[in-house]
Formats: C-alpha cells, sequence, structure tokens
C-alpha cells in the first residue's frame, strides 16, 4: 500500500508539471468517485454504497469536469 502511495504522489507532482494547475486539480478530486465504484465491485456485500453516496460522488465528478472545461 505504501509503494502505491508513493507512485501516486510521484505521478499527482508530476502532472502537475507537465499541465495547468485548473486542470489538474479537479481531476485528482473525483478520486471519490472511483473509490466508491470499485468498492462496489470489488466488495459489494461488506461495504454498503447507497444512492445518496453515489449520487454525491456524481456530483464530485461533475464539478470537476465543469470547472475543468471552463478554464481549458
Amino acid at each position: 500500500l505504501g509503494i502505491f502511495s508513493s507512485v501516486g504522489f510521484i505521478m499527482y507532482y508530476s502532472a502537475l508539471q507537465v499541465g495547468d494547475v485548473t486542470v489538474v486539480i479537479p481531476l485528482v478530486q473525483t478520486a471519490p468517485f472511483f473509490a466508491i465504484v470499485l468498492s462496489r465491485l470489488l466488495i459489494q456485500k461488506r461495504e454498503g454504497v447507497n444512492f445518496r453516496l453515489l449520487v454525491s460522488a456524481v456530483a464530485v465528478v461533475l464539478g470537476a469536469f465543469f470547472i475543468t472545461m471552463g478554464r481549458a
């Protein structure tokens, strides 16, 4: 797990060096959406993913999309 965290930080700062901050940061903020989707797919019986949580994650992704499209 530590290796993945380290690689994630390296990729994050590499993306900030290559891309614009106003594009990279909203894309990074979509991580909760993917965590919810993966938890739903991988551990369906243990993790409770309800409709409210899913709608919240979609709202975060849509917000990041609109911010990115407005800045690009």
